[in-house]
């Protein structure tokens, strides 16, 4: 006995359903002989082509970075320095301004009010040496004045009628802050001295610094920290000013050489510190005790420049932001 089996009508297969197989086919067929065709294109342009080889950098582990605000996970050699070291903290200071910056990367280390307007006392000599030397003949003799010799202040001992030349008044005005000194040196320019000093403000872009004299007795001299950063760096360009406000101590003679001028500078952290670039001093009762020093940074690489305005002790606390800056940065 024959079994018979029967089917429904939807067992029989519909040609639309080969149409979408045959769609899909042609699909993954297209796709599988374009990559192929792109993957030989590729290799031949390769094998054509000069090979290059990427460069080679230093492996770092995060383990052998410093631990720091300014750190990142890159190459040692592409990290921008000084970095801080936060487990140092910042000195504290007297000082109604002070600013604290690395010339060479422009990095500011530390700052109070940095660009407050204030007088600025014989920190101006800064300013009074920079026309002097780009404008006078080192070598020409001044005789000093009984006017110069009378203004406030005794450093310099310098005598009436005595005859320097323009290079020792240099020193006597940057080493011992010699008044008398800068006005025998203003007193050559026939009255015009002032103003090329308040000119080479205006070169330098110093939008708020003035000049009413050569020595910083005047509280019309003013300026703030920022910009004498500026004025210190176009002082130590000159090797003959670097070389004047780093000595600690010098005779210098009269021009017919009978007298003699012991000078002791008024930067007493000469002798501690003999990374020292350059410095000055100030003081007037509007100013209050201000003082600027250049010192070469940890690294050898650039120039720390410290400005302190308005200090109870501009010499203790210098001290202070100079040996600061060497711990509280990795160089």
């Amino acid at each position: 006995m024959k079994t018979q089996f029967s089917s429904d009508k939807s067992d029989n297969l519909d040609p639309a359903y080969f149409l979408k197989l045959f769609t899909a086919l042609a699909i993954l067929a297209a796709v599988y002989f374009g990559s192929v065709l792109f993957k030989n294109k590729t290799e031949t342009q390769s094998q054509n082509s000069p090979k290059f080889n990427p460069p080679q950098t230093e492996t770092v582990f995060a383990a052998s970075l410093p631990v720091a605000q300014d750190a990142f996970l890159i190459p040692r050699n592409d990290i921008v320095t000084p970095i801080r070291n936060w487990n140092i903290e910042e000195p504290k200071l007297s000082a109604k301004s002070y600013y604290v910056i690395e010339v060479n990367s422009g990095k500011v280390l530390a700052q109070r009010e940095p660009e407050q307007t204030r007088p600025i006392a014989s920190l101006s000599k800064l300013m009074t040496a920079l026309v002097i030397i780009e404008r006078a003949n080192l070598k020409d003799e001044i005789t000093i004045s009984k006017n110069a010799v009378d203004t406030y202040g005794e450093m310099g001992n310098l005598v009436t009628d005595e005859k320097m030349t323009i290079e020792s008044l240099l020193f006597a005005m940057l080493i011992e802050s010699s008044n008398d000194a800068a006005v025998a040196l203003s007193e050559k320019f026939n009255g015009q001295f002032v103003a090329f000093m308040n000119k080479k403000a205006e070169q330098l872009g110093l939008k708020n610094t003035h000049f009413a004299d050569a020595s910083g007795l005047a509280i019309e001299n003013v300026s703030n920290a920022k910009e004498l950063v500026k004025i210190m760096q176009e002082a130590i360009k000159y090797p003959l000013l670097k070389n004047i406000m780093k000595t600690s101590e010098i005779d210098i003679l009269s021009a017919d050489g009978k007298r003699n001028h012991h000078l002791i500078n008024t930067d007493k952290l000469l002798l501690k510190y003999p990374e020292i670039i350059a410095g000055k001093t100030g003081y007037i009762d509007e100013a209050g005790n201000c003082m600027i020093v250049a010192v070469s940074a940890p690294d050898g690489k650039g120039a720390i420049i410290n400005v302190i305005l308005d200090s109870q002790d501009r010499i203790g606390e210098m001290d202070k932001v100079i040996q600061w800056a060497k711990e509280a940065f990795l160089w």
